[in-house]
């Protein structure tokens, strides 16, 4: 149990800092062509995961998975939103008023 939480420990403090590189798709592990129905997956696995009340460990591992479940959120928002979805994908950017983690 150990060593799978070290490993994941790693993992979340990666996944938190390579954030501000990573499209919106990439965030919930998907490519541009996902659909709704994957995008929505892909946010609840996510969500599960990296959740704060889920996560054990160290209080820098539990925020470090607070920031990458809040980029994911971000990512889940505009990506669940036809309108917002069809301006970031021809943008490449997420809209201003939704950059709260970016």
């Amino acid at each position: 149990m150990k060593n799978m939480m070290r490993g994941r420990t790693a993992l979340i403090f990666f996944l938190a800092s390579a954030e501000a590189l990573e499209s919106l798709y990439e965030r919930l592990g998907l490519t541009s062509s996902a659909s709704a129905r994957e995008i929505k997956k892909a946010w609840y696995k996510n969500a599960l995961n990296l959740h704060p009340d889920k996560v054990e460990g160290t209080p820098e591992v539990k925020a470090a998975a607070e920031l990458r479940f809040k980029a994911v959120a971000e990512a889940y928002e505009v990506l669940s939103d036809a309108a917002l979805k069809r301006q970031y994908d021809s943008t490449g950017h997420v809209p201003d008023d939704k950059a709260k983690a970016a």
